[in-house]
């Protein structure tokens, strides 16, 4: 679960949009952590985050699937509704193939799903 009571963002970041998605996956919770609370900052309203990440998580294994699923579901959750509405279905899809991932990521995949359109 993210616990972002610890999380601290530099809206200011250069670390470029890539390899914030990349470190989704890290095997270190804290730049799990730093990853998600910098996207979550710098990308909540840019549709073209949706694309990226889910195109990041069908095609990298990462150093830990699980977090890097788990997260990105977390962080496609948090996206304004606008920013999610142009990619509803592909994100629908991503959430319904993910639910097989364990109990705690089809728990996250039915609030993601729930917040999408019909």
């Amino acid at each position: 679960v993210l616990d972002l009571a610890g999380v601290t963002t530099d809206p200011g970041s250069k670390v470029p949009r890539r390899e914030l998605i990349g470190l989704l996956y890290s095997r270190s919770a804290n730049e799990r952590l730093r990853a998600y609370g910098e996207l979550v900052v710098t990308s909540r309203r840019d549709p073209t985050v949706v694309p990226e990440l889910l195109r990041f998580a069908s095609s990298n294994a990462g150093a830990d699937r699980a977090n890097g699923i788990y997260n990105t579901l977390v962080l496609l959750s948090h996206l304004d509704a606008d920013t999610l509405l142009p990619h509803a279905n592909e994100v629908r899809q991503f959430a319904n193939d993910t639910r097989s991932a364990g109990p705690r990521t089809a728990a996250r995949a039915e609030k993601l799903i729930a917040r999408l359109p019909p």
